[in-house]
């Protein structure tokens, strides 16, 4: 299943809910190429496969409970819903799949009290939504982070998945990108949206 992103703030609208076991997000705004890295190195990856169907802006996310920054390279046209504005996909009329999504924020894993041991928990999460085989890759990220992503035939098709996380130990959230891909020009475009999670901030 996917993971839920909680009800969040929006800069401007100072109402918030809280649910101590899910992740918090919140809207989506794009903004002027004021970080030209991320972005310049997502559209590098954009196979000709792809193209038409996939262009990327510069977006900036504002989470709701501890007023975290999260800027990002986002497809243009993926949108979340109103009370999951992080959880982004495609829209219906697309024709990209139902499994076509973008999700990014962070999470408590239960109550959001420090925990000692995330390793252990990211593990699972990244087992779960990659799992280890001959065609995953897995790369080391700063602050602690990893990221693994793999293309393969599933029950009802191919898919490409990617999931990156960043954790502190004594932290009381990690943070997450994760992806799917189901049409087959997207699943050409892996690399770029494994580039989009790699260079998220999470300020």
């Amino acid at each position: 299943m996917r993971p839920l992103l909680a009800s969040a703030c929006v800069l401007l609208l100072v109402a918030c809910s809280k649910r101590d076991d899910a992740p918090v997000s919140s809207s989506v705004t794009t903004e002027a190429a004021s970080i030209p890295g991320p972005l310049a190195a997502v559209r590098g990856r954009i196979p000709k496969a792809a193209e038409g169907v996939l262009a990327f802006e510069l977006a900036r996310i504002e989470t709701g409970d501890d007023r975290e920054a999260i800027v990002l390279a986002k497809p243009v046209g993926w949108s979340g819903k109103p009370d999951f504005p992080g959880n982004l996909q495609p829209a219906k009329d697309a024709g990209l799949g139902y499994w076509t999504f973008l999700e990014i924020g962070s999470h408590c894993e239960g109550f959001c009290k420090p925990k000692a041991d995330w390793k252990t928990i990211v593990d699972a999460k990244m087992n779960d939504a990659v799992p280890p085989s001959a065609t995953t890759h897995e790369e080391v990220l700063p602050n602690n982070g990893r990221i693994r992503w793999a293309v393969s035939e599933e029950k009802f098709g191919k898919r490409a998945r990617v999931y990156a996380a960043w954790y502190k130990d004594g932290a009381s959230r990690f943070q997450t990108c994760s992806v799917s891909l189901e049409d087959d020009r997207l699943i050409a475009a892996i690399d770029a949206f494994v580039e989009v999670c790699r260079t998220a901030k999470f300020e």
